[in-house]
């Protein structure tokens, strides 16, 4: 069983992720609205899998990626998954940050499945 943040700022969106998360995998879900509802969060627990939007109030998912891999805890190396329709946008935060994927929007779904699968596998071969 996998335990995976989701995190988005748009419920319907939420909501549709974690329905397809829960379709495909054997998983428990955990969900914050922006990037400093998940560093809270990814404080108190380690995650298999962080899957986070981009665009988001408060915090982005860039900056949210840069505290997470840059303060100690459970999840400094948790692989991570960028979902965003802001792909040129994004790739300025990552660069040189280990196990963090990109997906873009809108979903496609054997797309999404896919880039989580091979997120997953990148933690298995440490």
């Amino acid at each position: 069983m996998y335990n995976i943040l989701v995190i988005d700022d748009d419920p319907d969106v939420l909501e549709v992720l974690c329905e397809m998360l829960k379709d495909h995998y054997d998983c428990e879900l955990e969900v914050a609205v922006d990037g400093e509802d998940a560093l809270l969060k990814s404080g108190q627990r380690k995650f298999d899998l962080v899957c986070t939007d981009y665009r988001m109030p408060i915090m982005n998912g860039g900056k949210f990626i840069v505290f997470l891999r840059g303060r100690p805890g459970p999840n400094q190396q948790t692989p991570i998954l960028i979902i965003t329709g802001y792909s040129d946008e994004v790739q300025q935060y990552p660069k040189g940050l280990d196990k963090v994927f990109f997906v873009n929007k809108p979903i496609i779904p054997r797309d999404f499945y896919s880039c989580i699968d091979k997120t997953i596998a990148s933690a298995s071969s440490d």
